[in-house]
């Protein structure tokens, strides 16, 4: 029987009766324990010590058909028409010795902070603004990174007041500079190598790295969907909190002053979304140029009252872990020789080997060329650009030295993943292609469009969040 779904503005309640069921569980393990750990006429010990109680949910949302109204899914098979974004749950009930404030009353009394990426300039002055974005930008229509691997580029990006892009500007450590138009659909490598730089340390870090600033709702370019989402958690939270506080104690335990309190110690939803240019959901499957974000949101009680904490990030973005291990994988053995058909070399080899010698680095032998690629410290990310239906478009990333340069090398391909399987497993569907493989100082355009429009979509959806600052 198929899953009928269960409208998200019902969330509170399911969050509340689940919290309920780990405090009266807990509350039975206390007299089970009192009694297995008391014997009949001896006093009782000073204390009891118990330990949190976490429950984990995995779920899909959905936007309805008939209206734009989010549901929510505790398995994916019947619903194969409307496109589902997976969603996990977190919370955590733990005892306390005394609480240490009420549960919030209202939704809005939670503080909301949203983690700023450290590569983020979120006051850049005049002079910055004039000299790494443009003399028509403000802090209200441009953004200003600090990018590279020791922030000593910068990344301008500027839009007009209808939200259409403008103009991407690259300055790097030595001064020079390059603009990326609207109607640019090649561009040279660097501006992409210096904000993936960045990201790939940004990610190390779970996107969690970085200043909490306020949060301020976006006045536009958000899916009233999506705050709708957040909001859902965050009364998920109270209703629960609330409930768990005024769960009584076994009257033996307040009796003899052994009373344990308990309190909902932590809330985290994780949310994978896929979003229009606009903002707005991608609720039809075949939107191939959608852009996913993660959107995690942890609610947690500080000393005097509740806290939100919002992290985005790009969850297609990968720099470690067993996905990210996969594809590494996958690229070294397509690199081993085939012994059976006596190939000296892999067709992948000589595909890489014949783009290094179009780009003049013609002196490397076949061993220097195999070293730079069989180092794993070479792999720098993965990250997809495309997704049609179940099959991703990947770009692999490899930067090293070979022969005194810094060479950089993309290769993409079409492949099925498996993210969920234990472990991860990815393959391959049809022929591999290397983008590239340059010197990174290398002038030429070898950016192509749909790369250009992974950065635009990128630099909008941090923008957006992240807000103005002025």
């Amino acid at each position: 029987m198929a899953d009928p779904g269960t409208a998200l503005d019902q969330l509170p309640t399911k969050v509340k009766s689940v919290a309920d069921a780990i405090v009266r569980a807990a509350r039975k393990m206390e007299i089970g324990s009192r009694a297995y750990l008391v014997p009949v006429g001896n006093d009782l010990p000073a204390s009891f010590i118990l330990h949190n109680a976490n429950f984990h949910l995995s779920a899909f949302l959905s936007v309805g058909e008939q209206e734009r109204r989010i549901f929510f899914f505790f398995s994916a098979p019947g619903i194969p028409d409307r496109l589902i974004y997976e969603a996990t749950l977190d919370l955590s009930v733990a005892p306390v010795a005394s609480r240490l404030f009420d549960a919030p009353a209202r939704t809005g009394d939670v503080r909301i902070r949203i983690v700023q990426p450290p590569f983020v300039i979120a006051r850049p002055t005049r002079d910055q603004l004039n000299r790494f974005v443009s003399d028509h930008a403000t802090r209200r229509n441009a953004m200003l990174l600090a990018t590279g691997s020791l922030g000593d580029e910068y990344l301008g990006a500027m839009w007009s007041s209808n939200g259409r892009f403008v103009q991407i500007r690259f300055t790097d450590a030595e001064g020079r500079g390059s603009t990326i138009a609207p109607h640019h659909d090649t561009a040279p490598l660097a501006p992409a190598m210096s904000l993936l730089d960045a990201v790939r340390d940004w990610a190390a870090e779970d996107f969690d790295k970085g200043e909490a600033v306020p949060f301020t709702r976006p006045s536009n370019g958000v899916d009233p969907l999506t705050l709708e989402i957040i909001d859902r958690v965050l009364d998920a939270y109270r209703e629960a909190q609330r409930s768990v506080a005024s769960t009584a104690p076994d009257p033996i335990d307040a009796a003899s002053g052994l009373a344990t309190e308990y309190e909902l110690a932590r809330v985290m939803a994780n949310i994978k979304l896929r979003l229009r240019p606009d903002g707005t959901l991608a609720t039809d499957a075949d939107e191939k140029d959608a852009f996913h974000l993660r959107l995690r949101v942890g609610i947690e009680p500080d000393a005097s009252s509740s806290a939100a904490r919002l992290v985005i990030g790009p969850p297609d973005f990968l720099v470690d872990g067993q996905l990210y291990e996969a594809f590494v994988g996958l690229v070294q053995k397509e690199l081993r020789p085939n012994i059976e058909q006596d190939e000296r070399n892999s067709i992948l080899f000589g595909i890489i080997r014949r783009q290094l010698r179009d780009s003049g680095i013609a002196n490397a032998e076949d061993s220097v060329i195999r070293q730079f690629l069989e180092t794993k410290e070479n792999f720098h990310s993965v990250f997809r650009i495309k997704r049609d239906g179940d099959e991703d478009t990947d770009i692999i990333v490899l930067q090293g030295r070979m022969l005194g340069q810094t060479i950089v090398v993309w290769l993409s391909g079409i492949f099925r993943v498996k993210a969920a399987a234990e472990p991860p497993s990815v393959s391959l569907l049809g022929d591999w292609e290397c983008l590239f493989a340059v010197q990174r100082s290398s002038s030429r355009h070898v950016l192509d469009g749909q790369v250009i429009g992974y950065v635009r979509r990128l630099l909008l959806q941090i923008r957006t969040w992240i807000g103005s600052f002025t």
